[in-house]
């Protein structure tokens, strides 16, 4: 861990805007009405448009690509040529129940080492002096944590329950978990640093 950094408030923290770590979960949120019109060849599109868009994005502010992107990304190519080359609509039918797994499976395995998960997405919104901090390491943990409870739920609930239910408590959990992991972590990190913010 670094030295701690002597910063004025919270607002001299902010290298951008928090929405900036969750812009991954878009292309996922867009997917749920499209799955569930079972509108499978506009699902395959529109996941691929918006996975590159987001990506485009991150990469034109320079800002690098996420483990979550990546996987959308593959998954997303994935089902392209599934869906469109072998006439193939398994991957698509059960998308969600493997997203869900491998980002829980993402999220609870970084919590081994020393990038916690949600870490690449704030840093997005991070100045670089603190992303070495004890503050900055403590609130990726956490919210880490909270992320991989989230998409264990997920997954349980795309395996259990039934249409339309398996498709919509996993975006109501993932919008609820925005907001809890957003104010832990500004709590965490605002308590660690000894700064006061909004």
């Amino acid at each position: 861990m670094s030295d701690p950094v002597q910063i004025d408030g919270l607002d001299a923290a902010r290298s951008g805007h928090w929405w900036q770590a969750f812009t991954g979960l878009i292309p996922v949120i867009f997917m749920v009405p499209i799955l569930l019109a079972q509108a499978y060849a506009l699902g395959v599109l529109v996941a691929f448009v918006g996975v590159a868009a987001v990506i485009g994005y991150h990469l034109l502010r320079g800002q690098g690509v996420t483990s979550l992107d990546a996987l959308a990304a593959v998954f997303a190519a994935a089902n392209l040529v599934l869906y469109f080359v072998f006439d193939s609509s398994i991957l698509i039918e059960h998308l969600d129940a493997a997203f869900y797994t491998l980002m829980a499976a993402q999220s609870l395995f970084s919590l081994r080492g020393s990038s916690p998960w949600t870490m690449q997405f704030t840093r997005r919104t991070v100045i670089p002096e603190l992303w070495t901090s004890e503050a900055f390491i403590a609130m990726n943990v956490r919210t880490t944590q909270l992320w991989a409870a989230c998409f264990v739920l997920c997954d349980i609930a795309a395996l259990t329950l039934p249409d339309p239910s398996r498709l919509w408590v996993p975006v109501v959990l993932m919008l609820a978990t925005v907001a809890v992991s957003r104010r832990v972590g500004r709590r965490i990190f605002t308590d660690r640093l000894g700064v006061t913010g909004s």
